[in-house]
């Protein structure tokens, strides 16, 4: 994935991309934007999104902002909610239960060439709370807008999205909020 990112944005001195394990320390430099898809998932304790975090916090100038993707851990205030066989591509199925209210979750993708991997499913209060223990300020879990095709119905995908967007900053003020839509018109798209 990182590769794939490297090649578009060839000849864009603006963008860096690096790979690390998150939870271990490391130093990049300072950043206007963090983009976390799919990190914070690996977190199996407080002690380990405290970490996630952190570095998180120390890769961010101020003022910085981070906009991340987590599974939609909303899930576990409502298991009943938990989404049974095949939906939206993937397959969900509960491999067992961890500590501080959490749940690993085997993901099934059903791409050209099905694969699973494991992540962790860790109430939002930890989310919100390890946030603030790292030094940042004013996570906010992100609506989702209105979609922009009005023939297809969103209904069910927006009762129990499988994953949430979260903004954070790490300069005291709150998240402004930022606006993604669930599909975007391939005319609108610059090339």
């Amino acid at each position: 994935m990182v590769d794939a990112a490297r090649v578009n944005a060839k000849g864009d001195n603006r963008l860096e991309f690096h790979v690390a394990h998150c939870g271990q320390p490391f130093e990049f430099g300072q950043f206007d934007i963090v983009l976390a898809p799919w990190l914070l998932n690996y977190s199996r304790n407080q002690n380990q999104l405290v970490d996630m975090w952190s570095n998180i916090y120390k890769s961010l100038k101020p003022g910085g902002r981070i906009i991340g993707i987590s599974p939609n851990v909303r899930i576990l205030e409502d298991l009943a909610a938990f989404p049974q066989g095949p939906q939206y591509g993937q397959e969900l199925k509960v491999v067992r239960e961890i500590d501080e209210g959490g749940l690993e979750v085997q993901v099934t993708l059903f791409a050209s060439k099905p694969f699973s991997f494991n992540n962790v499913y860790l109430p939002r209060e930890l989310y919100e709370k390890t946030s603030k223990l790292a030094g940042l300020s004013g996570f906010q879990w992100q609506k989702f807008p209105k979609p922009l095709l009005h023939d297809v119905n969103w209904d069910d995908f927006l009762r129990c999205p499988p994953f949430r967007l979260y903004e954070n900053r790490a300069d005291g003020k709150p998240a402004g909020g930022f606006q993604v839509p669930l599909i975007e018109p391939l005319a609108a798209r610059s090339t």
